[in-house]
């Protein structure tokens, strides 16, 4: 929302060509603090006399306020021949006796509403400032506004807002019955007296505020809410908000001005850089969030009793390497001086290890591992370990197996030397880093998240040493379930905890927290240890530059957010900054909706980042994997896709990317909100194959599935063992007509393990054949008696092959769920 520069129109002014300049009133003078404008609907039921403060009922409230708004306006126009409608026009289509009301009561409905508006409008610091140096010009200013509030009513808001303001003329539309587009403009310029190219106005609507006045030869000048881009991602935030939120008992629209300074700051910033856009529409709020977040948990230890009454000496520590980013931001926000702390997960599960058993809780949830892999994790070789990996195949093992031999390949002595070696330095480098550490009483840990790894280590480091210091964790999002063991005096908090979002939302954003992981991490290498005087030795970074630089620009756009929003008028703004609670929920809103909905330029933009895996190693992995995606997408239901997603590392994106309502059902999915009988395979039938090897042919039944969307989907078992296979398929079982969607090979041990192959693969369409059909690009049609498709698979190097195919049968209708009974309904 860009206001024309005063600057700019005094020449005009001076020669005579602007001698009245009109102001829309709600989004372009005032601004309310709610996420869209029906949220002083929600709140207007909270100054009834007769709220109790359920939330449900002001959701209530809200809707059969929009339901007699749209019957009033019809009315008025169907019956009336009037454009608009006043306050007490639409509330005579409202029910009052749901809230407690009687039908003589409805003056209340109105006086509640306009104490909402009181409470939640504020001026537009910018428009402001424009309309008094117009004021001071000696140009004619005032209000023309399409509201159902009379003018009287609306002159009382805005000195409510802005105490001692005057104005030259004030037009409310319900006053007329009629809008700007329907002769509002017409009146006011006959009125005024004044030619319409000395008029200017100024809104944020094209069609009620910018058309109209230039069919009247006004100068208007148009200040959008929003561009597109943010019009996007504020629509996905809702649906967010919808999914996680509302029973947290957080209002749907109430943010507490977020939004609005939103806005203020984007429309200040310059176009052209996507990626700084990202950093400052979406980041920004949710970096701002956090820093308020920690700032507040920092005021809070600070206030706790001591024993002897001494005040808390509290040490704040960053956690490298995703902790560089909110630092950066604390440091731009002028908070107290805070260490920066290169602790990995490495370091601390090796530091916090006094037997196996920290270990191989790690391991057990590790993909897989390799002798390479656990060479750089413990910095040395261990010969039972390279021995153990000899024996397996490929080299590698899973982390779960891996865990199990832990015990029989590395003795305790053999442990016992690398922890102790790895503890004795991190305590140099903690001091190093900290010199007034033995004097704190408490130190606040700050990362992204999420279970306290570090935290639990250095808490069993600090009472072998006989360090008396609590720890505290501040996390942006928090695995609640990660501090079951947490010592009684230590703590934990997260800005995204069960306080705002449920346990499996927690899981679902930490699927998918990579990519926060790599923006907020700092661009160097990993710390592999310190050295003897504690300064720390890192690995070599893997990461390509332009990923950095990629990453760079995204945090800069915040750096440009939070610089921008400490330049704005504090007496306007800082309200934002004064309700947390809102601030807190709004960013994690934002950051959810980044996690879990991404758009199609965060899609774009973001879809060659990789993960650092970072365990010792220089591995990395995709963040999206459009392949991966697409030939899962292609051979499960919706519900076995999402749940088998431990390949992905960004689910959401990677299904996204398949298509746009992947990308939607996902959210339901995390939010619980899919139905297994819907959304999963209904077994519909069976149909009698024929599997064809080396000339051998071979009868097998396999069972028709129905998708949520309609189509059939045979699975088809086959031994592979490195010999091709030919299956056919009779459709006189099926359908004589209809389009193969997709074929999907999988292999695997046996054929459980083929179905939740990780890395299937898409065959191509054009290997489909046909007895008496004819195919052409998947689409088949009989064409002669006893038709049969025929599709010959690879031969695998798994001994169990899985062909998975799915079809759109012509003329079949709704595939019903009905066991072993016709597949037409």
């Amino acid at each position: 929302m860009k206001f024309p520069v005063f600057a700019d129109l005094e020449p005009l002014i001076a020669r005579g060509e602007i001698t009245h300049f009109s102001f829309d009133v709600f989004d372009t003078f005032l601004l309310r603090r709610c996420a869209l404008p029906v949220g002083v609907y929600e709140r207007a039921y909270h100054h009834l006399p007769t709220a109790d403060g359920d939330g449900q009922k002001a959701r209530n409230y809200l809707q059969y306020r929009q339901n007699a708004e749209q019957e009033a306006r019809y009315e008025a126009l169907e019956y009336h021949d009037r454009h608009d409608v006043s306050i007490s026009d639409i509330y005579r289509h409202f029910p009052p006796q749901p809230f407690g009301l009687k039908s003589s009561q409805r003056e209340l409905l109105a006086v509640a509403e306009f104490a909402a508006e009181k409470e939640l409008c504020f001026v537009h610091d910018q428009a402001l400032a424009l309309y008094l140096a117009l004021q001071q010009a000696g140009v004619k200013v005032g209000f023309i506004s399409d509201i159902y509030w009379p003018g009287d009513w609306l002159a009382d808001l805005l000195t409510h807002c802005v105490p001692g303001l005057r104005w030259d003329f004030l037009y409310a539309s319900c006053d007329y019955a009629k809008g700007k587009g329907n002769g509002l403009l017409e009146l006011y310029l006959t009125e005024q007296k004044v030619k319409p190219q000395q008029a200017a106005h100024i809104g944020d609507n094209t069609s009620a505020d910018i058309k109209p006045a230039r069919a009247l030869g006004m100068r208007s000048f148009y200040c959008p809410q929003m561009s597109p881009a943010e019009a996007s991602v504020y629509q996905r935030e809702s649906h967010v908000r919808d999914l996680f939120c509302t029973s947290f008992g957080v209002p749907l629209h109430q943010d507490g001005g977020v939004r609005a300074l939103r806005r203020r700051v984007m429309a200040m910033l310059p176009e052209g850089n996507p990626l700084r856009q990202i950093g400052a529409l979406t980041m920004g709020p949710v970096m701002l969030a956090f820093d308020r977040f920690v700032e507040q948990r920092l005021a809070a230890l600070q206030a706790e009793p001591t024993a002897d009454g001494a005040p808390r000496r509290v040490g704040v520590a960053f956690l490298a390497r995703d902790g560089f980013f909110p630092l950066r931001v604390w440091q731009q926000r002028g908070h107290p001086p805070a260490a920066y702390l290169a602790i990995n997960r490495r370091v601390a599960v090796i530091a916090g290890s006094y037997d196996h058993t920290g270990l191989e809780r790690f391991f057990h949830a590790v993909p897989g591992v390799s002798a390479a892999v656990l060479e750089g994790f413990f910095k040395r070789s261990i010969p039972a370990i390279t021995q153990y990996f000899a024996r397996q195949p490929g080299g590698t093992a899973s982390g779960k197996d891996f865990a199990r031999a832990l015990p029989a390949l590395l003795s305790s002595d053999e442990l016992l030397a690398v922890t102790d070696s790895v503890r004795a330095s991190l305590l140099a480098y903690l001091r190093r880093q900290m010199p007034d550490l033995d004097s704190y009483t408490d130190l606040l840990l700050v990362d992204v998240g999420y279970g306290g790894t570090v935290q639990h280590a250095l808490r069993k480091v600090f009472d072998q040493q006989g360090l008396p210091i609590r720890l505290h964790g501040a996390y942006m999002i928090l695995a609640g379930e990660g501090f079951s063991g947490l010592a009684d005096d230590d703590s934990a908090v997260g800005m995204l905890s069960d306080e705002v979002i449920a346990p499996h939302t927690s899981l679902a954003l930490r699927r998918n927290v990579a990519i926060l992981e790599q923006i907020c991490s700092a661009p160097e290498g990993s710390v592999s240890a310190y050295d003897a005087d504690g300064v720390e030795i890192r690995e070599d970074d893997p990461r390509d530059p332009a990923q950095l630089q990629l990453c760079e620009e995204i945090r800069q756009g915040t750096y440009d957010f939070i610089r921008q929003h400490q330049a704005l008028p504090p007496a306007l703004w800082d309200h934002v900054l004064a309700d947390p609670a809102h601030l807190r929920v709004w960013g994690s809103i934002a950051l959810m909706r980044l996690l879990l909905v991404p758009t199609d330029d965060e899609l774009l933009l973001l879809k060659d980042i990789k993960l650092d895996v970072n365990l010792g190693s220089q591995v990395q992995l995709p963040l999206l994997d459009v392949p991966i995606s697409e030939a899962l997408a292609a051979g499960k239901s919706a519900l076995s896709l999402f749940r088998a997603n431990s390949r992905l590392m960004w689910p959401a994106a990677s299904l996204a990317m398949v298509s746009p309502q992947h990308g939607y059902l996902y959210s339901l999915f995390t939010a619980g909100l899919m139905p297994g009988d819907v959304f999963g395979e209904a077994r519909c039938g069976s149909a009698s194959l024929m599997l064809i090897t080396d000339g051998q042919p071979q009868m097998v039944t396999v069972s028709c599935l129905r998708t949520a969307e309609n189509l059939l989907r045979l699975r088809i078992p086959v031994s592979a063992g490195g010999t091709k296979t030919t299956v056919a398929i009779p459709l006189d079982e099926l359908a004589p007509q209809g389009q193969i969607q997709s074929l999907m090979w999988s292999g695997g041990k046996t054929a459980a393990k083929a179905m939740a192959d990780s890395e299937p693969v898409l065959l191509p369409l054009g290997q489909i054949q046909g007895a008496n059909v004819t195919v052409e690009r998947g689409l088949f049609a009989a064409s002669g008696p006893q038709p049969h498709l025929l599709i010959e698979v690879p031969a695998g190097s798994q001994p169990v092959g899985l062909l998975t195919i799915t079809a759109r049968l012509e003329g079949q209708g709704r595939l019903l769920a009905l066991n072993d009974q016709a597949l037409a309904g």
